[in-house]
C-alpha cells in the first residue's frame, strides 16, 4: 500500500511538473545475468536517492527492500512466483522499474537516472523469477510471464 501510495504521488508530482511518463519497449534478458540476486541487491543500493537507506534482501521466492528515508519508513515486496509483468518507464530524467504481480499482490518500483541500470534490474528479477518469456510492454500491452 505505501509503496503503490509513493508511486502515486511521484506520478502526480512528475504530471504536476509536466512530466509525462511514457513507456519504454525492453524485453529482459535475463541470459547476460549470471547472479540475479547479487546484481538485485547492488543495482538498488546504487541507486538509493539520497536522504534515504535501503536494505534489499533477495531469496530464491522474494525480494524484499526495506526503506528509511527522511520522510518515512517502508518496504517494498516482488514475489517472484506471483510476477505478471515488468514494465519499464521514463518521466523526465527519471527511469522506473515496475513490477506488477498477480493475486492482489501490491506492485514494486525503484526509479534511477540510468536507463541501463534500470534494464539491467529488469534483466536480473527476470532471471531471479526463472527467467520466463517476460518482457516489458505500454500499459495497454502488458506481457505476462
Amino acid at each position: 500500500m505505501k509503496t503503490l501510495l509513493a508511486t502515486a504521488l511521484l506520478t502526480l508530482g512528475l504530471t504536476a511538473c509536466g512530466a509525462a511518463i511514457r513507456p519504454i519497449q525492453y524485453a529482459p534478458r535475463p541470459q547476460r545475468v549470471a547472479e540475479p540476486a547479487q546484481q538485485i541487491a547492488s543495482i538498488i543500493l546504487a541507486n538509493t536517492v539520497q536522504g534515504c537507506v535501503s536494505e534489499p534482501e533477495v531469496s530464491p521466492t522474494m525480494l524484499v527492500v526495506k526503506y528509511v528515508c527522511s520522510r518515512g519508513v517502508g518496504n517494498s515486496v516482488i514475489r517472484f512466483a506471483q510476477i505478471k509483468s515488468i514494465e519499464l518507464s521514463q518521466s523526465g530524467e527519471w527511469y522506473r522499474v515496475l513490477v506488477k504481480h498477480e493475486g492482489g499482490a501490491g506492485d514494486f518500483s525503484w526509479t534511477s537516472k540510468s536507463l541501463d541500470d534500470m534494464k539491467h534490474l529488469a534483466d536480473a528479477i527476470s532471471a531471479q523469477a526463472g527467467g520466463g518469456e517476460t518482457a516489458t510492454q505500454p500499459a495497454d500491452k502488458k506481457t505476462q510471464i
